[in-house]
């Protein structure tokens, strides 16, 4: 694993809120939005001894507000936006390049991002999250004025306004196989919906005490006691919760179990409680990601495995995300509970966002400081890829 926080003007050293790669053979593309009303599109090469550099391509600039939000479309064909401006863009790159006028070698334009939709009667205030479906047809926002709303993306308009939240939305997430659609929000709320239908299936609020374990030997709690299982107030604007490639699970941050800051886990098919937590780190974890390839299992060990730490679920592979605080990033991997890497003292300012390239090796963390660093991991490190096909989701 390398890493290298690049001090380049990312966004004129104001906080960049978030960053997002982008699917596309033979160039590894970051899209970053900042405090300066900005997008800017990167490439991230591959220097030598492994290290990574990140060479400006482009400047996208309609906006009138901070960018807390940039996502590429799985299908790469286009990239949303949004922030403080309460507006959703989509942009998509164009055949030509702009002219240049006098503009210095660092600033020059080399690709031509078009603006290409203005996302119609949406949100009244800050968008804070956005998410699209795996076909690229929806998207779900997230805003503070206590909504999230279901876009159609070919027509560009609102499917359906949900206002079930009594604060501000701060995160969304669309399952990868369209049948739920998750909003997280600061009234201390995880509420799921049916895809189809926008109807609410479940609001996950509490938990019953003393403990949220899957182990069987765990007590059973009292059955009129219960704790909010969130935070109430974080460092961050942000609450980015995400489902894993192949919607299995769905990871969630800002969770509080008995005092303790923690993640919590649930499976597809029990998503009105989670099935197990990650404790840590000693700040509130605030965004969850990724990483979009599958690898194989792990050889069994003979060591025995605790009644904290049981295996999370039982599936053919395992996959490897990524949960950040403020100040830490924890790798964990779905095979067991225990971390598989941490990652601290990168940035002088909380962290905001986290993303994966395509190819799976390459994590990107985004700050407030004004600098985003590039964290690599050699062919191998995290394991070897699974290559046989996906089975169904249990």
């Amino acid at each position: 694993m390398i890493i290298d926080t690049l001090e380049i003007h990312w966004h004129d050293k104001k906080p960049v809120l978030s960053l997002d790669f982008h699917t596309c053979p033979g160039i590894v593309r970051l899209a970053t939005g900042g405090a300066d009303n900005e997008i800017r599109i990167w490439q991230v090469i591959e220097a030598e001894g492994g290290r990574s550099q990140a060479e400006f391509l482009s400047s996208l600039t309609r906006h009138s507000g901070a960018v807390n939000v940039v996502r590429f479309s799985p299908s790469g064909e286009f990239l949303a936006s949004s922030g403080d401006d309460a507006s959703i863009i989509l942009w998509k790159l164009g055949d030509a390049r702009p002219p240049q006028f006098g503009a210095p070698p660092e600033e020059e334009q080399k690709e031509h991002w078009v603006h290409h939709k203005l996302m119609r009667r949406g949100h009244r205030d800050d968008v804070y999250d956005l998410s699209w479906s795996s076909n690229s047809a929806t998207m779900l926002s997230a805003s503070i004025d206590n909504t999230a709303i279901l876009w159609d993306v070919a027509k560009g308009e609102p499917i359906k306004c949900i206002s079930d939240a009594q604060n501000y939305v701060q995160g969304v997430c669309i399952d990868p196989l369209d049948d739920f659609l998750v909003t997280m929000s600061s009234d201390r709320c995880l509420r799921i919906y049916g895809t189809k239908s926008v109807k609410r299936m479940y609001e996950v609020v509490k938990l019953p005490t003393p403990s949220a374990s899957t182990s069987s030997a765990s007590p059973q709690p009292p059955a009129n006691k219960s704790a909010k299982m969130f935070a109430e107030g974080t460092s961050s604007f942000f609450r980015r919760l995400a489902f894993s490639p192949d919607g299995a699970l769905l990871v969630v941050p800002c969770g509080r179990h008995e005092g303790t800051n923690t993640t919590f886990i649930f499976a597809r098919n029990h998503l009105q409680r989670p099935i197990a937590h990650l404790p840590g780190p000693q700040k509130t974890t605030t965004a969850v990601s990724f990483c979009p390839t599958l690898f194989q299992l792990r050889p069994p060990t003979t060591k025995p495995v605790s009644d904290n730490q049981p295996t999370i679920v039982t599936l053919a592979y395992r996959m490897v995300f990524a949960v950040a605080s403020s100040e830490h990033i924890v790798l964990y991997d779905t095979q067991e509970f225990t971390a598989v890497g941490a990652i601290s003292m990168m940035h002088y300012a909380p962290l905001t966002d986290l993303a994966w390239s395509s190819c799976g090796n390459i994590l990107s963390v985004s700050s407030t400081d004004g600098y985003c660093s590039i964290i690599r991991f050699a062919d191998g490190e995290l394991g070897t890829p699974y290559v046989a096909p996906l089975p169904c989701s249990q």
